[in-house]
């Protein structure tokens, strides 16, 4: 039997270390999200959805894309899974992404980009 040391300097949040295993797998999967920096995202865009230019652009997907940032702000407001919060963000985002060359459109993509 061999001794084996580990010196871990610094942070090590997050970390597993196995010992006396051969052959194992280990698979970690960690979702945190910023519940208030995405609440605070998705109501400012909330804001632009009221716009003339918001509904020239979008034009006839703005009422699904309003409908889905309303669902998407419920699911945040609940603390919902965040595999569903962010499924729901990479709808919107691709709402956005549909859109030509839009000035709110590109601007709504770019805010949906922070929190994931």
């Amino acid at each position: 039997m061999t001794n084996n040391t580990i010196i871990i300097k610094g942070s090590a949040n997050q970390t597993i270390i196995q010992q006396n295993n051969q052959h194992s797998v280990q698979n970690i999967n960690i979702e945190n999200l910023d519940y208030d920096k995405i609440l605070q995202i998705l109501n400012k865009i909330k804001s632009y959805t009221s716009t003339n230019e918001f509904l020239n652009e979008f034009d006839t997907t703005a009422e699904d894309f309003k409908n889905l940032l309303d669902k998407t702000i419920l699911l945040v407001k609940e603390k919902e899974k965040p595999s569903k919060v962010k499924t729901c963000i990479e709808k919107l985002k691709n709402y956005c992404s549909n859109i030509a060359t839009g000035v709110i459109s590109s601007g709504i993509y770019a805010l949906l980009s922070q929190p994931s």
